[in-house]
């Protein structure tokens, strides 16, 4: 039987029960289907039901020591009196109270909630307290605490169950961008991302997800589209800082546990509107870094063949090419068009087919080629074009 959620609207439906029962007369002897159950041992369940389900402040505890029980035990007599009363109801009661839908349980009372926060850390007391007291802001009960909004946050649920609703910032993710479109200057518009609490860009960056031009973005993630690796942030963070675009870094509230340390994983964020400036700042470094006058960036394992990379399409990951994720090789492709088989050592004929004039982006790893797989039919039009050229320039 699939149990009812204990909730003060579920007891309340259970005391209605009860009283309509007893007013029936359902209480006066034990139910026919309990043929074991003695005149004394009913007078028992009867007791041991009333005090657990309808005194609101009793618990299996208090009564077990009462009978010298467990609490356990208390509990499957208490289900045992609500199934036998049931039983012994007319049916137009039974109709209008269904048992499946009779919770055999009851919420719990505010001081055992309490007292569980207490036996688990007590910090949803302590957020209690911190409301109570007259805080309204997220981000000051989590200094208060010495906690992060996030692990605020995540105490949501149990406060709600309390009666408790958690303070939310005000400033919607709509305000945000309509806020950083109309700045111009980069220092105010570093003042305003610092001012933003982590919650916010987070939620921001998840709200936007499928918008062309989101608000926030992870600088890792933008250099990895640019064929740089992820390592690179906090080198590049530090430049562009330096040369004055707004960047911030922003903590997840979780750690790695890893050797023995704890490493606090965090990540820096910029506005979407500079992805330009980092893009020309990320080519300026390169040509530096040519020349010998700066630190190398790391590119990615994927190195890009042919084609062109940019919104639509980015450096895949290692994982992407590896599991054959929305990417397929080109190996096949080409024994499939033209019959020529180029794998194993003979990969590097794939190049043979490959033009500068390819405008489909073709990533090698490992010494393999792969294609975007939405880009196969328009690949194999090229294949088949270009292994033309390739015959009639051999005839």
């Amino acid at each position: 039987m699939e149990r009812v959620r204990a909730t003060p609207e579920s007891y309340a439906r259970k005391i209605e029960f009860i009283e309509t029962a007893m007013a029936e007369g359902a209480h006066n002897n034990p139910s026919p289907k309990s043929k074991k159950i003695t005149r004394d041992g009913w007078d028992r369940e009867l007791d041991i039901g009333l005090l657990y389900n309808v005194g609101p402040e009793t618990t299996a505890g208090s009564i077990g020591f009462l009978y010298g029980l467990t609490r356990e035990r208390i509990g499957k007599i208490s289900r045992q009196f609500i199934i036998d009363l049931h039983s012994n109801c007319s049916l137009e009661t039974q109709d209008k109270f269904p048992l499946r839908r009779i919770s055999f349980d009851k919420p719990l009372l505010q001081v055992s909630r309490e007292k569980r926060s207490l036996s688990r850390g007590g910090i949803s007391l302590r957020i209690k307290q911190e409301i109570e007291s007259g805080v309204n802001d997220l981000a000051t009960i989590a200094q208060n605490l010495g906690l992060s909004e996030r692990e605020i946050s995540m105490h949501g649920r149990v406060l709600r169950g309390w009666g408790i609703i958690l303070p939310r910032k005000t400033v919607s993710v709509r305000e945000i961008r309509e806020m950083i479109r109309q700045e111009g200057d980069d220092k105010k518009l570093q003042e305003l991302l610092d001012s933003f609490s982590p919650i916010q860009i987070r939620g921001s960056i998840e709200r936007e997800r499928n918008i062309e031009q989101s608000t926030f973005v992870f600088l890792g993630k933008f250099l990895f589209k640019l064929g740089f690796s992820f390592q690179n942030a906090q080198f590049m963070a530090k430049v562009l800082k330096s040369i004055g675009i707004p960047i911030r870094i922003v903590e997840t509230g979780y750690s790695i546990k890893h050797g023995g340390r704890e490493y606090p994983q965090r990540f820096y964020v910029f506005y979407a509107k500079h992805k330009q400036r980092i893009t020309d700042a990320v080519k300026v470094m390169e040509a530096m870094s040519e020349m010998g006058g700066v630190k190398r960036l790391r590119k990615t394992k994927t190195e890009l063949v042919c084609g062109e990379v940019g919104e639509t399409m980015s450096f895949p990951s290692t994982f992407e090419l590896r599991h054959r994720k929305n990417f397929e090789s080109v190996g096949n492709l080409i024994l499939e068009t033209t019959g020529i088989y180029v794998e194993g050592r003979r990969q590097r004929r794939i190049l043979d087919f490959l033009s500068s004039n390819c405008s489909i982006p073709v990533f090698r790893y490992m010494g393999s080629y792969f294609f975007p797989s939405s880009k196969k039919e328009e690949f194999r039009a090229f294949i088949k074009k270009r292994y033309m050229e390739i015959v009639s320039a051999k005839a």
